[in-house]
């Protein structure tokens, strides 16, 4: 009689392993490269973001957003190596969508959210996915990848719904650029870059809102972040960015833009005045490139702030 109770747990047990096993898609487990041509989001964000999370550290610490403070956030950071993003406008349903690359530990994760009252299973045609209504999140995880997707009403599958997006020659090529040597001898690294596609109308509204009289038609924007490799310099950031026209006349044009505004704005304590007008800016064709002085923690923190205020 003692014998049945003990083989009843060991198929349940079984039966919780093979429950785990299928619950999670098969994905690749290529790594992201300096020749990734195409990464696995939704296309209609409004920008897209690629990081280098371990030494993008100090600049995700700053980012005021809750959900990448808390412990299990904090946990799989420690295990990404790569992440790209999506960020969404409203109207779409969702907030944001995360592919992550590294070492994860998915069997207990997956039993952790089984056990987990706020957390439910979605079966899908390719697989499963796991979402809270209270956090309104949803995920899966495998060994090699982790999705997440942030929405705002109802639960959607974190994983792409086609092939990707596509990153153009020209982003490769701004994003691959990632050392700088400034002044004094600090070497800086750039392990966050970011694409916009049509930005001008929230570009234009983040100027109109900062009292800065300025509009400039940009076509696409680039821009990443800097943090120096000197482990004894911190606090310190530098930005770098490329603004695309439709045209070479209109980046002209904007070129005398930026320095009439750049001249009225000068009293202008906004941190977009040490963005935009600190530095002269570089016209190469239908391009303008400007590179910042040292920003602060303060000054990245308000970068954020200001461009949350429009996301959300």
């Amino acid at each position: 009689m003692e014998v049945k109770p003990a083989k009843k747990i060991n198929v349940h047990c079984l039966l919780l392993l093979f429950y785990f096993f299928i619950s999670y898609k098969v994905f690749s487990t290529d790594f992201f490269t300096e020749n990734t041509s195409l990464v696995p989001l939704d296309t209609g964000a409004f920008a897209y973001i690629i990081a280098d999370v371990q030494e993008a550290d100090p600049i995700i610490n700053i980012i005021p957003i809750d959900e990448l403070k808390n412990w299990q956030a904090v946990l799989v950071r420690q295990s990404t190596n790569t992440a790209v993003a999506a960020l969404f406008a409203k109207e779409s349903g969702r907030r944001y969508q995360i592919a992550g690359w590294g070492n994860y530990p998915s069997f207990r994760a997956g039993t952790a959210l089984f056990f987990s009252p706020s957390w439910r299973r979605q079966r899908t045609e390719a697989g499963s996915y796991w979402y809270s209504r209270k956090d309104r999140l949803s995920v899966t995880v495998s060994a090699s990848q982790v999705f997440a997707v942030s929405w705002h009403n109802n639960h959607v599958d974190p994983m792409p719904s086609g092939s990707g997006v596509s990153l153009t020659d020209d982003f490769i090529e701004f994003r691959n650029a990632r050392r700088m040597v400034a002044e004094h001898g600090i070497n800086w690294n750039a392990p966050v870059s970011c694409w916009m596609d049509q930005p001008a109308l929230l570009l234009n509204k983040i100027f109109t809102n900062e009292d800065i009289n300025i509009d400039l038609p940009l076509n696409r924007l680039f821009f990443k972040l800097y943090v120096p490799v000197q482990q004894s310099v911190s606090g310190q950031f530098r930005v770098s960015l490329q603004m695309q026209f439709n045209n070479e006349a209109q980046a002209r044009n904007a070129m005398t833009d930026l320095a009439r505004a750049g001249n009225v704005s000068q009293a202008n304590t906004s941190v977009l005045t040490k963005i935009f007008f600190a530095n002269p800016p570089i016209q190469t064709g239908r391009n303008i490139t400007i590179n910042t002085a040292v920003l602060t923690d303060e000054d990245v923190l308000s970068i954020f702030q200001l461009f949350l205020l429009i996301w959300e």
